[in-house]
């Protein structure tokens, strides 16, 4: 779903729209015209139907280059590191973020190697009075 020129809602639980997972967060799509990024990765339980999303709005799911963990929440980064094998995008998170994808506190439970958080080229990391959270601004 189109939000702004170069956004879109791929992902969606029964809290939003119901475009994928029940239990998933808002997943969204930015187009920086050669490369694309997700904001957040959803439960982990719904990975084809986010990639299909992607693929419906024009897309190609291998295109993607990093997936913005925004916190360390189960329905913000479940999918996260099934995405990133499947795209080969990168998983940019602050530290603390990437602990939470290693042991599955708050993910799926499996243990995997930490994603090595990346500076990202057409955004910056801003600070946020929410403890634990990254706010990202997309230029």
């Amino acid at each position: 779903m189109k939000l702004t020129g170069d956004v879109y809602l791929v992902g969606s639980g029964s809290a939003g729209i119901g475009l994928t997972h029940e239990l998933d967060c808002h997943v969204y799509l930015l187009d920086g015209g050669g490369e694309l990024a997700l904001v957040d990765a959803g439960v982990g339980l719904d990975v084809e139907g986010i990639l299909r999303n992607i693929e419906a709005e024009g897309f190609r799911p291998q295109d993607v280059r990093y997936i913005l963990i925004t916190h360390a929440h189960g329905d913000h980064i479940g999918d996260a590191v099934p995405i990133a094998q499947r795209t080969g995008a990168k998983i940019v998170a602050m530290y603390d973020i990437a602990n939470y994808l290693v042991e599955g506190n708050e993910g799926r439970g499996t243990r995997r190697p930490p994603p090595s958080p990346r500076p990202v080229r057409t955004g910056t990391i801003l600070p946020t009075t929410a403890s634990g959270h990254v706010r990202w601004r997309w230029s």
